[in-house]
């Protein structure tokens, strides 16, 4: 153990993988972006076409999928690139969600002059179960980053190989492709707003053609 410590510590940041290994991960990073940029997308999309789902209660579903679509465009791609380049050292990546930010905007969405209809109750509630379980899957994207880390700081980090460092980090970024499945399942409004936006965008475009 000793002696992989001090490999560790004498190791070059740009020998830490094999090529192979840096490009596996670089298109991992590739699909994550593709993938969140494409579901976040929808997500914005389809409230740009329909007003009605830009209600008071929505806002917050909405500015978490125009955030998760800005990780995927500002951050994801610098992965890709670092990772291909094999350049740059990997290290692990900041949590974006600012906690503070969502709760000041629910507190002004659903606070002490929010009206008490139905509609709105039952607006917040629906609300309330998608935040949860979007909590759910957030924690359970983080924890092994979290626990890793802990582990590093209660330990050396020497112990920790440059591929087991990766992967909870490379894991973690998985949470901006959640949410939006979670929309798809969760909210029936949503699942029915999107599918007739994209009927009436293939009848349009249809109709183009002719």
């Amino acid at each position: 153990m000793s002696d992989f410590k001090n490999k560790s510590k004498d190791m070059d940041p740009e020998e830490a993988f094999s090529t192979p290994i840096y490009y596996v991960i670089a298109a991992v990073y590739a699909v994550l972006t593709v993938t969140a940029f494409s579901l976040n997308t929808l997500v914005i999309w389809a409230f740009v076409k329909d007003r009605t789902l830009r209600t008071r209660s929505n806002r917050l579903i909405l500015s978490i999928a125009v955030g998760d679509w800005l990780h995927a465009v500002l951050a994801y791609p610098f992965g890709v690139v670092r990772n291909a380049s094999q350049s740059w050292r990997m290290s692990g990546g900041a949590c974006t969600c600012n906690m503070r930010k969502i709760t000041l905007n629910a507190h002004g969405l659903w606070g002490e002059n929010a009206a008490p209809t139905k509609e709105a109750i039952q607006a917040e509630s629906k609300i309330a179960r998608m935040a949860f379980v979007m909590s759910i899957s957030f924690l359970f994207a983080w924890t092994p980053y979290a626990v890793l880390s802990l582990y590093a700081i209660i330990n050396k980090p020497e112990d920790i190989t440059p591929l087991v460092a990766t992967l909870p980090s490379l894991f973690a970024k998985t949470a901006a492709c959640y949410n939006p499945v979670i929309y798809f399942l969760s909210y029936k409004k949503f699942r029915e707003s999107l599918g007739q936006t994209l009927r009436r965008e293939r009848k349009a475009s249809a109709e183009s053609r002719i």
